[in-house]
């Protein structure tokens, strides 16, 4: 069952994907593996109907299970979301840490390197694996989403983004830290949801470098505003 955590530390489980904050998936006969199907069905009903129609019961009957597995492992439709969420972020992360290894090696990173080490990654995936195109359509489902499912995808980004504001910092000295975390954040969103509405999967690196240039003309655009503190 679901047990309460007192610290937010991400927690490995077996099947290769973490869970954080405040649940904890039951393991032991068979858990694991259930758990692991859940995950899969849950996120490709998401990528297929959205996440608010998107209801525990067919995710239930999608992975061939009771009717009350998900909210046995998982507690509530917002721990699945999340579970489903870092289950393919080790991959993404894993991809966007070699591409972003070159600009941060350089003296002076060059806009356009960083902004495609944020982007490529995912058009790899979607490109590459099996399940890349449905990830993409789940975090496009949740980009697209009221509160609170885009406040989960941003916090699930939210771990992997220290990286990058670092050397976007670095790209763009002049820029106010609240103007590129601002901007960055809105551009990501734009990022997953344009992937993900490419109609030729094979066209995805030409809109990767649409991307990438829209996010360089978006984050470098003179600020009007008095930067706050």
């Amino acid at each position: 069952m679901i047990r309460p955590r007192r610290q937010g530390r991400a927690t490995a489980l077996e099947g290769g994907y973490t869970m954080r904050d405040n649940v904890e998936v039951r393991s032991g006969a068979g858990g694991d593996t259930t758990a692991r199907r859940l995950i899969e069905a849950a996120e490709r009903r998401i990528a297929e109907v959205g996440v608010d129609a998107a209801s525990m019961r067919a995710i239930n009957a999608d992975a061939g299970v009771n009717v009350a597995a998900a909210h046995y492992h998982f507690g509530s439709k917002q721990a699945l979301v999340r579970a489903v969420l870092a289950h393919r972020m080790s991959e993404l992360a894993a991809r966007r840490d070699r591409h972003l290894a070159a600009p941060a090696s350089a003296a002076e990173p060059a806009l356009d390197a960083v902004a495609g080490a944020f982007v490529r990654p995912l058009e790899e995936i979607a490109r590459e694996k099996p399940w890349g195109r449905t990830y993409l359509n789940f975090l496009a489902a949740l980009a697209r989403a009221a509160p609170p499912w885009r406040e989960l995808l941003a916090e699930q980004a939210a771990l992997h983004r220290a990286a990058f504001d670092a050397e976007l910092a670095r790209s763009l000295p002049g820029l106010p830290r609240d103007v590129l975390r601002t901007r960055f954040g809105w551009a990501a969103l734009t990022v997953v949801t344009a992937l993900a509405d490419a109609a030729d999967p094979d066209g995805t690196s030409t809109v990767a470098d649409d991307l990438v240039d829209y996010i360089c003309g978006a984050l470098g655009a003179p600020v009007h505003r008095e930067p706050r503190e």
